[in-house]
């Protein structure tokens, strides 16, 4: 139970890295979103973009403390799936804006490495919140 603490409070920091520097850039970070065109909308992506900076910030904040993990284990998987979905389909292409929010959700040029690390807290927030969830 204490190695899943300590990765638990390890993913949570990863998480707060992420949503700290997207929350003092969130134009940036909208600026980033819209360059990957996949809404039309800019009102619903702006919408979006903050909902995604207030949901990492959430997912962080659960991860350190104590919570109920059924909720934040969905959560979790929620905004992993997306980034990993928005990332597969623009492998390759280059963008002009970037945000530079931890580069894992909003890199420059979308890699095979950017989609195997969020591939990997994927499969991190299942194995935490499985063992969560069993014990």
């Amino acid at each position: 139970m204490i190695l899943i603490n300590i990765c638990k409070i390890l993913l949570g920091v990863v998480f707060l890295k992420s949503s700290l520097t997207k929350t003092k850039k969130p134009y940036q970070f909208y600026k980033a979103l819209e360059d990957y065109k996949f809404l039309k909308n800019s009102k619903l992506l702006l919408i979006l973009a903050t909902s995604l900076i207030v949901l990492e910030q959430l997912l962080c904040i659960f991860l350190i403390l104590p919570s109920k993990p059924i909720i934040f284990f969905g959560l979790g998987v929620l905004v992993q799936t997306f980034y990993i979905v928005l990332l597969l389909l623009n492998l390759g292409r280059n963008f002009k804006n970037n945000c530079e929010c931890f580069s894992l959700n909003a890199p420059a040029v979308v890699t095979g490495r950017n989609i195997s690390v969020n591939i990997f807290l994927l499969i991190s927030i299942f194995v935490i919140y499985g063992c969560l969830i069993r014990y």
